[in-house]
């Protein structure tokens, strides 16, 4: 049976959900009831009856209930106030108002899956994980994308994506304290030893992830919590900004080898102590974990909630029994939780230890595997051997633990790193079935929705409820703003990225991906500097961030600067194609020409037919120099396909670039008969094309036309670009022929933009002069 109500098509068959053809995720609780309420929309359903049907008869809290309700609404984009869809009835229960369209399913192939795969042959994006994940999105590629017209882009769905009406509740609405829902305040240092302080934030830390554990029970993350460190603010508030009815805040000292934790639960509407205690014990990894288990089920048993007994068993066994290895899994977490560079390397230094004093700590495994992850994206090295140990890590973890949730989580992260795009997708859906409360592979998982899989209405679905639980988190909120990038919802991003610079100021990664909209799609060069600087000076050991400079500033037309970045990016990352292509456009500011024509040489016989991207730029200066013939023998000799007329030349936005450069150099060496098919396909596919920086071809398609002998219409391709707001300077960057730029109104765009350009110098000296940009290295 197929239920649609709301844009949403509910399909009983395959048990999915879908919004205009696209998946939308969700959890199979909040699946079926919704499926139950709108069987039975004719008349009132009793919570008797939806606790019979979701849970069996097992005896839950209404919390759980509730809980399940409002998730519901959120997928439908109602509340609690509107009941649009869902109409309570206090004390009795819940009857389906919305419209609803019942039809008959056609049955599901044999062994189809939910979710189709995204074309087996898309190269994946840059490698994103975990917090700074997400957010690496100028990362290497992203900035070298930005060197030439003619380098990688991302990928793209065979399908043009058009947004559909967005799910973006920002979290609870103003006021309403949701009762389940917990915000733990950071602990308190009482022993007021700063080496203490990352035990405390390691208790603080462990505790919110022994919380999330309870079914039907969400704990605001550690990320947000820390903008409330110190805070003056009563409960009340805190617990109506962060729609939490819950507060529990306390403190930690250490002296010698006894511990003593306090602990308060405050009602946060009545701002009244619920409980409270304190635990003196003999210091040990034991006695830690046993006052964590007595925290978390002291909570369960305010909020009513009954734990299963694998829930009890999970939250009552202690990971480990060494205190020294705790110490460092407590040191480790505090180091990742910095989001940088340099914290990710320290990360990995004290999970290694802890798995060293007790290699049975399944966590710290997992941990381990995770941070090596992130070690092997950020530092801009080659560090291969990081994907090896952290398979080591990953596997013993689950061996060690087969149920644990973060295991899965680091599981995703190796498999995508692999290529394995399906066991990836698998590894996701097992941590959060093991732990719907882990906000982090969720919001990984969100991600690689979007950005892997081109399904950006999930993910922002998947956002959403994430959201609904951790209003605050600025990892969440420049996810989602990324994805309304990728949906070229560019306003819409801005405000997120806002938000979470609002929440967390000293979140480094939000500034970068806040750059990147500025620099590759928004051609704002003075605001990207701006925020690539504020980047810096939060995590100045980010290499591949002197590359976005050093691009940002000779695209805005300050050569020296940029020669200076992109030398500070060569010490850094001396190796490997990205850093020739900071060598070539070193030698391009310097007019370097023979130099040049040796590392293209060099870089041919590296990489062609290896990196499809650097066979494109190859392909792009020879049309450059005049020289045709070369750029069809690199193309006819790697990809033979398009020898055949080309196949899919609109799927993938690189092989759209090498089909356009093949087609123009075909047309140029007077092979137009041969380009025929060819042209036809890229014609055909030219309207639905983006023109946007990365995801799209900019003025790429001139070569084309020019070839052809079609000046107008590349005239018009590139009053497109400036349409979008393009500003890049046309003769230097080779975006277009030097024929197109003779022509008296070529020439006239492009004093237009150089004089943008001139303006967004003077703008960046103004800021500049106000002190209003971090200062530079």
């Amino acid at each position: 049976m197929i239920f649609q109500c709301a844009g949403l098509e509910f399909d009983t068959n395959s048990f999915s959900l879908t919004r205009e053809g696209e998946a939308v995720s969700l959890t199979p609780k909040v699946f079926d009831l919704l499926v139950f309420l709108m069987q039975h929309r004719d008349r009132l359903v009793t919570r008797e009856e939806l606790f019979n049907e979701l849970w069996s008869g097992r005896v839950v809290s209404d919390n759980v209930l509730s809980n399940e309700i409002k998730l519901a609404r959120a997928v439908l984009g109602d509340n609690g106030e509107q009941q649009k869809y869902i109409r309570t009835l206090r004390g009795r229960g819940y009857q389906f108002v919305g419209e609803v369209r019942e039809t008959q399913a056609a049955p599901s192939p044999a062994g189809a899956a939910s979710n189709e795969a995204a074309p087996a042959d898309s190269p994946p994006t840059p490698a994103l994980h975990k917090w700074r994940p997400y957010l690496a999105l100028g990362t290497l590629v992203a900035a070298v994308a930005a060197a030439f017209l003619w380098l990688a882009e991302e990928p793209t769905s065979s399908q043009p994506t058009t947004p559909t009406a967005d799910v973006r509740p920002n979290g609870p609405e103003p006021g309403e304290l949701r009762p389940n829902t917990i915000a733990i305040l950071p602990f308190v240092n009482h022993s007021q030893v700063e080496e203490d302080a990352f035990f405390v934030d390691g208790f603080h830390d462990d505790l919110i992830t022994q919380v999330t554990k309870i079914s039907g029970l969400a704990a605001i993350s550690r990320t947000s919590m820390m903008a409330y460190r110190g805070s003056n603010k009563s409960m009340p508030t805190i617990g109506r900004e962060l729609g939490a009815a819950l507060i529990i805040e306390g403190g930690v000292q250490r002296a010698a080898d006894s511990i003593r934790i306090n602990v308060q639960m405050i009602d946060a509407a009545t701002d009244e102590h619920i409980w409270a205690e304190t635990y003196t014990r003999e210091l040990n990894a034991e006695n830690v974990f046993a006052i964590q288990s007595e925290i978390t089920l002291a909570v369960a048993t305010t909020l009513r909630a009954v734990l299963s007994q694998e829930e009890q068993q999970d939250i009552a066994e202690a990971p480990t029994q060494s205190t020294a290895a705790l110490d460092a899994f407590f040191r480790g977490r505090v180091s990742a939780a910095l989001t940088t560079t340099k914290g990710f390397g320290e990360a990995v230094e004290h999970y290694r230890e802890a798995v060293r004093l007790d290699p049975e700590f399944a966590e710290a495994h997992a941990q381990l595997g995770l941070a090596l992850l992130e070690q092997r994206t950020y530092s801009s090295l080659p560090l291969k051997e990081n994907l090896v140990l952290a398979e080591v890590a990953v596997r013993k973890a689950l061996s060690l633990d087969p149920a644990l949730s973060e295991a899965y989580e680091a599981l995703a992260l190796l498999e995508r790193d692999k290529g394995n795009r399906d066991a990836a997708q698998s590894a996701y859906e097992r941590a959060l079935e093991l732990n719907p409360g882990n906000a982090d592979a969720a919001r990984m998982y969100a991600f690689f929705q979007s950005n892997w899989l081109r399904r950006h209405e999930s993910a922002l679905a998947l956002l959403a409820n994430v959201k609904a639980v951790d209003p605050q988190n600025p990892i969440t909120l420049s996810i989602a703003g990324w994805v309304k990038v990728e949906l070229e919802r560019f306003d819409e991003a801005l405000e997120e990225f806002n938000a979470a610079i609002a929440s967390a100021p000293g979140y480094a990664e939000t500034y970068r991906v806040a750059g990147d909209l500025y620099f590759l799609k928004l051609y704002r060069h003075d605001e990207a500097i701006k925020a690539y600087r504020r980047f810096y000076a939060l995590d100045p050991d980010t290499a591949f961030n002197f590359l976005n400079l050093a691009t940002a500033y000779d695209d805005l037309g300050v050569p020296d600067e940029a020669v200076r970045f992109f030398e500070l990016f060569l010490a850094a990352s001396p190796t490997g194609a990205e850093a020739d292509v900071a060598r070539i456009r070193i030698h391009l500011i310097r007019g370097e020409d023979e130099p040049l024509q040796a590392l293209l040489e060099e870089m041919g016989e590296r990489y062609s037919g290896q990196l499809r991207w650097v066979d494109v730029m190859l392909c792009g200066f020879d049309l450059a120099a005049g020289d045709p013939e070369r750029a069809i023998e690199r193309v006819e000799t790697h990809y033979p396909e398009f020898l055949l007329g080309g196949s899919d030349v609109g799927s993938i936005p690189d092989r759209y670039h090498l089909a356009l450069v093949y087609a123009a150099a075909l047309h140029l060496a007077g092979r137009g008969d041969q380009a025929a098919p060819l042209t036809a396909k890229i014609l055909e596919a030219l309207p639905a094309t983006s023109r946007h920086r990365w995801s799209g071809i900019q003025t790429l398609d001139t070569w084309l036309h020019m070839a052809m002998g079609n000046e107008e219409r590349a005239l018009e391709s590139v009053r497109e670009w400036r349409a979008i707001g393009g500003r890049l300077d046309l003769s230097k960057h080779r975006m277009v022929p030097e024929s197109l730029l003779a022509m008296p109104e070529g020439q006239a765009i492009n004093h237009e933009i150089l004089a943008d350009l001139a303006e967004q110098r003077a703008h960046l000296a103004r800021m500049e002069a106000a002190g209003e940009i971090a200062p530079l290295p």
